[in-house]
């Protein structure tokens, strides 16, 4: 619950998302043409490959929960938040060890029918999905849900409320989450 606090928190104060950085990073990605990965500290000798993808993974997640509200009535990933799935796209492609799963669940805020919103919650989701496969990502890792208005960041029907509850949500399955979560997709 504190993720959606602080989200709906830095929606209310700023007009564009930025990544959170509570804690220092080991990898720092520069967009550059092309895309280049580069130290941001000195990285311990000790450190694995794996504790490497870790962090990139944990980076990609963060960018993938940025500027994902969408205007009223509307399926269209905003350009905004295309820079950010583009920039998590080249993350996980660079992730050299870790498998990982990409779950996409499409959300809406209260206006319209039950059906509609999970019909608009759908089509967030799927375009979001369509957006990372064109953007080099693998179709087959990704998974797409609808929860139309059920789930909403917050009650309430200020604009800033509803912006909120506009959106996509983004979770990377990885390590023994995403072991648990084969091993039921498997025994189903």
């Amino acid at each position: 619950m504190s993720r959606l606090q602080k989200q709906m928190d830095y929606v209310l104060q700023h007009e564009v998302c930025v990544p959170p950085n509570n804690e220092p990073q080991v990898i720092v990605v520069t967009y550059d043409e092309p895309a280049v990965i580069q130290n941001s500290a000195p990285v311990k000798p000790e450190t694995t490959q794996s504790e490497i993808d870790l962090g990139l993974l944990q980076q990609a997640e963060a960018l993938l929960n940025c500027d994902n509200q969408f205007a009223f009535d509307s399926a269209e990933v905003t350009p905004s938040f295309k820079q950010r799935l583009e920039q998590a796209a080249k993350i996980l492609q660079a992730v050299a060890t870790a498998p990982y799963q990409i779950l996409i669940d499409g959300h809406t805020d209260f206006e319209g029918s039950n059906e509609y919103n999970h019909k608009l919650g759908e089509a967030r989701a799927h375009n979001v999905q369509a957006f990372l496969v064109a953007s080099g990502l693998v179709e087959s890792l990704i998974r797409v849900e609808s929860f139309g208005e059920t789930r909403p960041n917050f009650k309430g029907d200020s604009p800033a409320i509803k912006l909120s509850n506009r959106r996509v949500d983004i979770d990377l399955v990885y390590g023994d989450a995403l072991s648990k979560s084969l091993t039921k997709t498997v025994s189903k």
